[in-house]
Order: C-alpha cells, then sequence, then structure tokens
C-alpha cells in the first residue's frame, strides 16, 4: 500500500510539474518574441541571389522546414495582358506563405472500465489522460484559460469572448472562474501532498 502511495504522488508531482513548465514556457515565449519559433520549426536567414544575407531580423526570416509543396500553372495558354500564345520558361519563382488553421474543438466521451477489490471491497476506475480531476475541460484548455487570465490579464469575460471567437467553445464567464479556482486549488493541494 505504502509503494502504490509514493509511486502516485511520483506520478502526480511529474504531471503538476509538467503543467507548471507548460504555463511558464507560454509566459516565457509572451515575454521575448525570439522565443515564438517552435521546435518543429526552424528559420533560415533571407539570402539574397549573390549569397549575401539580406537580414537576421525575424520579420525577414523564412522556414527552413515546408509542411506541404504545390506547384501551380495557368490553366490557359494566352497571356492575360493581351492575348498572345504563352511559352512555359524552365525558370519558376518560389513564395512562402504560412496558413493558419483554425482550431476546433474535439469533444470526446471517456468511457472508463470500473473494478472492484475482492480484498478491501473499494471501487477502483482508469484515470482519463491529459484531465484534472472532476474537470469538462481538458488540461490544454486549463492551461490556455491560465495564460489568457495570469499572463496577458484579460477578464473573465473576454476569455468568454475569446473562447467563442477563435474555438467555438460556449463557456461561460462562472465556468472560467470555477476553471482557475479549481487549478489553483488542484496545485496547491498536490503540493502538500507532496510534502
Amino acid at each position: 500500500m505504502q509503494g502504490r502511495s509514493l509511486k502516485k504522488r511520483v506520478i502526480i508531482k511529474n504531471e503538476k510539474e509538467r503543467y507548471r513548465n507548460a504555463i511558464l514556457s507560454l509566459k516565457k515565449s509572451h515575454t521575448k518574441i525570439s522565443h515564438i519559433r517552435g521546435d518543429n520549426q526552424s528559420y533560415i536567414k533571407s539570402t539574397e541571389r549573390d549569397g549575401t544575407k539580406v537580414s537576421n531580423n525575424i520579420r525577414n526570416c523564412r522556414p527552413s522546414h515546408f509542411d506541404k509543396k504545390e506547384y501551380h500553372e495557368l490553366k490557359q495558354d494566352r497571356c492575360t495582358y493581351c492575348g498572345g500564345k504563352l511559352i512555359k520558361k524552365k525558370a519558376t519563382r518560389k513564395r512562402v506563405v504560412i496558413e493558419m488553421h483554425m482550431p476546433k474543438p474535439y469533444i470526446i466521451e471517456h468511457e472508463i472500465a470500473m473494478y472492484y477489490c475482492k480484498k478491501c471491497g473499494r471501487q477502483v476506475s482508469a484515470t482519463v489522460p491529459n484531465a484534472l480531476p472532476k474537470m469538462k475541460y481538458d488540461i490544454h484548455t486549463v492551461i490556455l484559460i491560465s495564460y489568457l487570465n495570469k499572463i496577458l490579464n484579460l477578464p473573465l469575460e473576454r476569455i468568454e469572448e475569446v473562447l467563442w471567437d477563435i474555438f467555438e467553445i460556449n463557456i461561460s464567464k462562472g465556468t472560467v472562474a470555477n476553471i482557475l479556482k479549481r487549478c489553483e486549488d488542484f496545485f496547491e493541494s498536490e503540493e502538500k501532498d507532496l510534502k
């Protein structure tokens, strides 16, 4: 019994540290623009044809990794200006477009297996990953709400608007307040349990 309790504490401590690091990494990325670039998207400096560097300003940086490459051709064989016949050149030009796909919430119903212990008579069940206890929203939503409130200092009404406008999540400011309170209570209680 003691071994399970210790193992559970270690798991909770690791989860708590992971969530705390996620929130802190959001705070760090908010304070310095150079940290906005993710691990999976490295950037290279723009260069002229002769190889000279244009700038190392982040505004002029181009991604070195592409998720997708597309090739575009004209559908007509006549010039759009004069109507003359077009001859295809060997040369092409490249243009990088960074697309932002609007996020969409996924509503998942978790069916949780229940168990009964013959020895002690207690009921035991599996846990739902990436969710705090007794909370309807996943940990990513909780981290986002914490970020909007604690880092960007948005009031509850604005958080409610942001979640609807961007994610189409219909959430009341009361629910936002409850999530923030439960999140604080969870981290405080887990900290006390670990001491």
